[in-house]
């Protein structure tokens, strides 16, 4: 035998979405800092249209290497000293991990 709804079982169901619905729009919001990656067909055209016009830049400025000295540095590997940062003395948090990569992170091709 079905059981009809009460006017308490329909209100406690209508805090529940009232709920969801008030909180879910905060869950998926951009974070602060972070800019939204078109990811169709034309964003991926720009972000590669604007890689191609900064090599191109570079490459008139004479700041890249050309496939020769490239393949000689390579055939002829060398060591050398590098420094690195210090370590952190203290544990970061999610938030300033992903602030950190978010800044150091750089896509090619």
């Amino acid at each position: 035998m079905r059981r009809s709804l009460t006017r308490n079982t329909i209100n406690i169901l209508l805090a529940i979405l009232t709920i969801e619905f008030a909180v879910t729009p905060f869950s998926h919001a951009q974070a602060p800092g972070v800019s939204i990656a078109e990811q169709s067909g034309k964003g991926r055209d720009r972000d590669d249209d604007r890689v191609r016009e900064v090599v191109a830049e570079l490459n008139a400025a004479e700041k890249l290497f050309g496939a020769e000295e490239l393949k000689a540095q390579t055939s002829k590997p060398l060591s050398r000293r590098i420094s690195l940062p210090a370590p952190f003395e203290k544990s970061l948090g999610a938030a300033e991990i992903a602030k950190k990569a978010r800044a150091s992170v750089m896509r090619v091709g």
